[in-house]
């Protein structure tokens, strides 16, 4: 480790995470350097591996994050070249990851490693919502048939709300619930399908955190719409056939 060290490079991932220990006294740069034979002139490198090794402490614990997230991507549908390295993090392939070289982990897989630790930041709330969200696929693709954004869902919540207005608390508050649904996970179901890149994946993922975030209890918001979405689809018949006759008496 050391002549690897000392040649700018760095030993496996494992071993950096296992054996160079994290401590509040003694930096992770100053291990390093108590361990070479001799103090290099240039230092920069050492500061490098050093915030390398605090980057990979203890990934290990992130494939049971990296597992889940692949069955939400796979229900979402995602294009599977796209998250391919997240299958790096998985139970199965764990042991590869740890064998490889830091100076073998593209910028790609960082990116992955950033992302998981931000899941593990997360409430298990916000992290079950999404899950639950992806599992509903037929609900996600009824919205879609309705909309293409947010607004135009919003319009046509609005125009429901003002056709079974005078039906009951009961009612409005199953429209209310499908506005917060759709505003709040808006970037997993009206943005998904313009995703072309693992950064943009990212991002909507963390967008729709900062969203979910002002919900309540968002999985109790998913499940209740999955719940009533028969009933939206007889709103929506009604509400087309509304539109169909308007436009036949302009007609």
């Amino acid at each position: 480790a050391v002549s690897k060290c000392t040649s700018k490079q760095a030993s496996n991932i494992e071993w950096l995470a296992s054996n160079i220990l994290l401590s509040s006294e003694i930096s992770i740069a100053d291990r390093i350097a108590n361990i070479l034979p001799s103090q290099p002139d240039d230092t920069t490198w050492i500061s490098h591996i050093a915030d390398e090794i605090r980057q990979w402490s203890s990934f290990q614990q992130l494939s049971p994050v990296a597992d889940k997230l692949l069955d939400t991507l796979e229900n979402l549908n995602v294009e599977k070249t796209m998250y391919e390295d997240f299958e790096l993090f998985s139970t199965e392939s764990i042991q590869t990851l740890q064998e490889k070289q830091l100076g073998d982990i593209s910028m790609k897989i960082e990116r992955v490693l950033s992302f998981l630790k931000d899941c593990l930041q997360q409430s298990k709330m916000n992290i079950t919502a999404i899950q639950k969200i992806a599992e509903c696929k037929e609900l996600r693709e009824w919205i879609r048939s309705k909309s293409e954004d947010y607004n135009e869902m919003q319009t046509f919540i609005e125009v429901a709300m003002d056709t079974t207005a005078g039906e009951g608390d009961e009612i409005q508050d199953r429209l209310s619930d499908l506005s917060d649904l759709c505003g709040k996970f808006s970037p997993i179901i009206f943005k998904l399908e313009a995703v072309e890149s693992l950064q943009a994946l990212l991002k909507l993922f963390r967008d729709t955190w900062d969203l979910i975030k002002s919900l309540r209890d968002p999985i109790s918001t998913v499940n209740i719409c999955n719940g009533n979405l028969q009933w939206y689809l007889q709103i929506g018949e009604l509400q087309g056939s509304v539109e169909r006759g308007t436009k036949k008496q302009l007609e």
